[in-house]
């Protein structure tokens, strides 16, 4: 109870009512609002307080803290509060047998306000358990006073984050040639379910990352990689009068081999192998395959 309508962040005078106090006589209720306080924790809204002009104090309701999930501490004549997660709030010194609290009115600060549903409240009091556990711990009744809740996703940002092994990639950063066999991005696809009508299970990918032209080569064996790769190499070097610069692969060891590795020396290609478990990096022969 309040007796002060300048403290309140919002109040209702329209509401009315009495309160029977300690000398058994009633006193009138000329209004029902919410208080805004500034704790150690942040700022508190404590809601439904109740404008009551003939009392000399403001009165702070131990019973009702408590049916709340607060806790209080009573020892060495001082009062210990703690919100519901165990934080602590205030701690105020016993004067003439009674508790005082100075805290700061808080009305001057702007609040957003913030709509929270039972699923979403109890998905995070059981730290961040599934939807459909919780109403399977409802259906059983394994938690006492559990209300009912939704078994629909809920989308949860904390839940979405934690979820992501790592930061994504930045667009357009990626280094582009600017002539034709500058670089070839290659990758080997397969084994395939269903073999070729020549029995070939992969197919290995060329693709000039300049003029995005395409070369496919259907292979039985991953060993195979290294000599279709020296045809390659001959066709279109012939055919442009142009020479291969670099050559972007993953860390297969169809590509790492001693001889496919001293190949690429003699010949002066540069070899630009991609982080392994990242194939983001070689990302324009994956969306091709």
């Amino acid at each position: 109870m309040c007796h002060n309508a300048t403290i309140f962040k919002d109040l209702d005078k329209t509401y009315n009512s009495t309160v029977k106090v300690g000398n058994g006589g009633y006193v009138d209720v000329k209004g029902r609002g919410t208080v805004a306080v500034k704790t150690n924790s942040g700022i508190k809204l404590i809601s439904d307080v109740l404008f009551v002009l003939d009392i000399s104090q403001n009165l702070l309701s131990v019973g009702q803290m408590l049916e709340k999930q607060y806790s209080l501490q009573f020892k060495d004549n001082q009062c210990i509060i703690f919100d519901p997660y165990g934080e602590k709030l205030l701690c105020m010194k016993m004067k003439s047998k009674s508790f005082v609290i100075n805290w700061e009115n808080a009305t001057e600060y702007a609040y957003a306000g913030v709509t929270q549903s039972v699923s979403d409240l109890w998905h995070k009091q059981f730290g961040h358990y599934n939807q459909r556990s919780l109403v399977e711990l409802k259906k059983l009744e394994l938690v006492e006073d559990m209300p009912n809740v939704s078994n629909e996703a809920q989308i949860c940002e904390i839940c979405q984050q934690g979820k992501q092994a790592r930061l994504p990639f930045k667009n357009n950063q990626a280094w582009r040639a600017i002539e034709k066999l500058q670089l070839i991005h290659t990758d080997v696809c397969g084994p395939m379910k269903t073999t070729s009508l020549s029995g070939n299970k992969y197919f290995i990918l060329f693709m000039d990352d300049y003029t995005r032209m395409c070369w496919v080569y259907f292979i039985k064996l991953k060993n195979e990689v290294f000599s279709v790769f020296k045809q390659f190499k001959a066709l279109v070097e012939n055919q442009s009068n142009l020479s291969i610069k670099i050559l972007r692969s993953d860390n297969g060891t169809k590509y790492t081999s001693n001889q496919f590795v001293e190949f690429c020396s003699t010949a002066s290609i540069e070899r630009q192998l991609t982080t392994p478990y990242t194939p983001q990096q070689n990302g324009v022969s994956e969306r091709k395959n």
